[in-house]
């Protein structure tokens, strides 16, 4: 009878644990971009797209790119649909290296921030 109390104390305590840390799932993330991080393109992109792993709110959703002296790269938007943001560049970007800065907000509330860069090495 002991043993059984024991064990059963040990569940609970695991369940606990388990619960307790089911906050932390609940923040979204960045899946998927396009242009993808770290990427050298040899074709400027007309946009950015990101993919997150929650459905993004339109009215907490800031996008935006930057040029690599920090200038703000003129663009429309951004959209958001579904578990994805957009945002659509004015212009055709020059060779350089740009970053994407984002944020979105979880399902649980808490903000969530990041960013990456790529480059665009257009031959033509």
């Amino acid at each position: 009878m002991r043993l059984t109390r024991l064990l059963a104390a040990a569940l609970v305590a695991a369940v606990l644990v388990v619960l307790t840390g089911s906050p932390a799932w609940a923040h979204n993330s960045l899946t998927d971009a396009s242009p993808a991080k770290n990427a050298t393109l040899k074709k400027a992109p007309g946009g950015v797209k990101l993919t997150f792993l929650q459905r993004v709110d339109p009215d907490a959703l800031e996008i935006s790119v930057a040029d690599s002296a920090r200038r703000e790269v003129p663009a429309s938007g951004p959209e958001a649909s579904g578990k994805s943001g957009t945002l659509t560049f004015d212009d055709t970007l020059a060779n350089g290296t740009y970053t994407v800065t984002y944020r979105v907000v979880s399902l649980d509330g808490h903000p969530v921030r990041g960013s990456y860069r790529f480059t665009v090495a257009d031959a033509s």
